[in-house]
């Protein structure tokens, strides 16, 4: 079985029932909050902005894993629940290692 290229902010590519959550209709919970700014180092005022912000990068690559959406895009990953739309946590990713 071939598995689906990730999708790309912006395409209508839908998978196991559910498209790809529009950056827009994106909230979280105050727990998520929390993670938010700890793990993303964002102002509890600005979380939801910041991430949307991050989502709707055009190079943004969404990939649908079980119950939750993987967003990657610029040096974050985060984790959507793609039945709520609801932002569960996301993190930073370590910069490429040239080798060294």
């Amino acid at each position: 079985m071939q598995r689906a290229a990730p999708a790309r902010a912006g395409e209508d590519t839908v998978r196991e029932n559910t498209a790809p959550p529009r950056p827009h209709e994106l909230h979280t919970t105050p727990l998520g909050t929390a993670r938010l700014c700890k793990n993303l180092g964002f102002a509890p005022q600005d979380v939801m902005r910041q991430c949307i912000r991050c989502i709707a990068q055009p190079d943004a690559v969404y990939q649908r894993k079980g119950k939750n959406w993987y967003i990657t895009s610029a040096d974050c990953e985060f984790v959507v629940n793609a039945g709520s739309g609801t932002v569960i946590t996301a993190h930073r990713r370590p910069p490429p290692q040239n080798g060294s």
